[in-house]
């Protein structure tokens, strides 16, 4: 066993978001699901796959929750030469993360998972994927001008005794 450093980065958005992870080799591409959930800030109300050299680990669960037998069986040991993977959260949205496995270290004995690293908060929940977040944030700064002359205006008005 080991301790795996891995860099998870959400595809098609810009500026990127990503997260820096460290998890022991051993833990099940099921568990790796909740880290990952964790770590990116997802909810977990969708279903979700990983996908191997661009084919998807099992068929994804009935559940939004349930993790695959596949997912359960595989463990990470199996995946740290092939260095890349990828991980498909909320087929409707169609969120993908890279996952590249950047460092392999001797197992630390108490190493829980854990995110060592990351920029940029993940999008909300259903706000429709790579193309409507970038709606989203066209918008917001948009308003946010407005917002703040309004805010700055509040603040600049003397209180009523």
């Amino acid at each position: 066993m080991a301790t795996v450093q891995m860099k998870v980065s959400l595809l098609h958005v810009r500026p990127t978001i990503w997260r820096r992870i460290r998890v022991p080799s051993s833990i099940s591409l099921g568990d790796l699901h909740e880290v990952l959930q964790i770590a990116m800030g997802w909810s977990g109300g969708h279903l979700h796959q990983f996908v191997i050299d661009g084919e998807p680990l099992g068929e994804p669960g009935e559940f939004f929750d349930e993790v695959s037998p596949e997912e359960k069986a595989t463990k990470l040991d199996a995946l740290i030469k092939k260095k890349r993977f990828g991980y498909d959260y909320d087929f409707g949205d169609g969120w993908e993360h890279d996952i590249e496995i950047e460092q392999v270290d001797s197992l630390d004995a108490n190493l829980v998972p854990m995110c060592v690293a990351g920029e940029r908060s993940c999008p909300p929940e259903d706000c429709g994927g790579p193309g409507g977040y970038a709606q989203l944030r066209t918008l917001a700064a948009k308003w946010q001008p407005r917002v703040a002359k309004k805010t700055a205006r509040a603040r600049a008005k003397p209180a009523n005794d």
